[in-house]
């Protein structure tokens, strides 16, 4: 048997409200990712251990 696959389209409108929250929220998600990279290339330069995902 053979699956197919299918794909949707669609596109969010979000009212001005919601759009600035979630503008709002990708820029938090971006701030803590840069940081996170941040502090692993720190630990690499430094000779220290890779920090997992669970740390603490």
């Amino acid at each position: 048997m053979v699956e197919s696959i299918r794909a949707f389209r669609f596109q969010l409108r979000p009212t001005p409200g919601t759009a600035h929250t979630l503008r709002r929220f990708a820029g938090s998600c971006r701030w803590v990712w840069n940081r996170a990279i941040g502090e692993q290339q720190r630990m690499r330069a430094a000779g220290e251990k890779f920090a997992g995902f669970e740390q603490g």
